[in-house]
């Protein structure tokens, strides 16, 4: 699912409702909800397995207990209720508030490997620590210092005000992270990405995919600590105000020697498979 732009979702890009629950359901299953109101999210193909609906009110025993339903919820724009979560891979969360979010804090999610937290209000550097810090609860005898994301793959967090902090702890807490949006962060500049794609990280070897579009504190500097990185395949620059297509040219010329990079759109740099 694409969330840069020219297509981020935003508040109000969804109709008005009282609740909107944005919900992925595989083939055979059923939700009730009054009254059902067809919609397609923008940039989203329509898939023949998948039913995307926008309802005002939902059961709450359907995310209370979605353990027992397949790996995927999308929960945008909306309020959560707290629940289990220990089978969802992936889970959707752009727009909802820090209340609904924190839920999270005390959930296992073992197998979780997208998480989206897009745009969600007063989700900040103190908050991403309550996110990703060990569980405080073992049992006694049972001591994990591993987080409880720790196997998060595809790391969404557009429009969030987090510092460089916030990033330090991702390092740290996610070793397979291979996808990370970090666009529209305000706060993300140069220096973020010299953190990312440093020595002895597990980003500079695991990042395959970033996005910092419309992050206008990112220069040409940036692409320059990208070559640093032994996987990335996918940069997406668009619309950062400091970063050239003289810049662009010369990243991909200087990969060239080893890798094969193109720009499939203005300063969105992608490699030649």
């Amino acid at each position: 699912m694409e969330w840069g732009p020219p297509h981020c979702l935003t508040p109000g890009s969804f109709p008005s409702c009282d609740l909107i629950l944005l919900l992925g359901l595989g083939a055979g299953q059923s939700l009730t909800a009054t009254p059902p109101r067809p919609v397609l999210p923008p940039s989203k193909p329509h898939q023949g397995t998948k039913v995307w609906r926008a309802v005002r009110a939902v059961k709450a025993s359907l995310v209370q207990g979605p353990a027992e339903t397949p790996g995927e919820q999308l929960f945008h724009w909306s309020s959560i209720p707290h629940g289990r979560l220990p089978g969802l891979r992936v889970l959707l969360l752009s727009g909802c508030s820090w209340v609904a979010v924190s839920a999270l804090c005390t959930s296992s999610c073992p197998l979780l490997r997208t998480l989206d937290v897009q745009w969600v209000e007063g989700l900040k550097d103190a908050q991403m620590r309550d996110l990703l810090s060990p569980p405080t609860d073992n049992r006694p005898g049972q001591l994990d210092n591993r987080s409880k994301l720790r196997n998060v793959e595809d790391l969404r967090l557009a429009g969030l005000d987090i510092t460089d902090t916030s990033l330090r702890l991702i390092i740290h807490y996610m070793p397979l992270l291979s996808k990370l949006d970090l666009s529209y962060c305000n706060h993300v500049t140069d220096q973020s990405v010299n953190i990312l794609t440093a020595a002895g990280t597990t980003t500079r070897d695991s990042l395959t995919d970033i996005n910092l579009s419309v992050c206008n504190r990112v220069t040409d500097q940036s692409l320059t600590y990208f070559k640093r990185c032994g996987s990335i395949c996918h940069i997406d620059l668009r619309y950062c105000k400091q970063v050239t297509k003289e810049g662009c040219d010369q990243f991909i010329a200087e990969m060239s020697v080893s890798v094969q990079f193109e720009l499939i759109e203005e300063k969105l740099l992608q490699k030649i498979s």
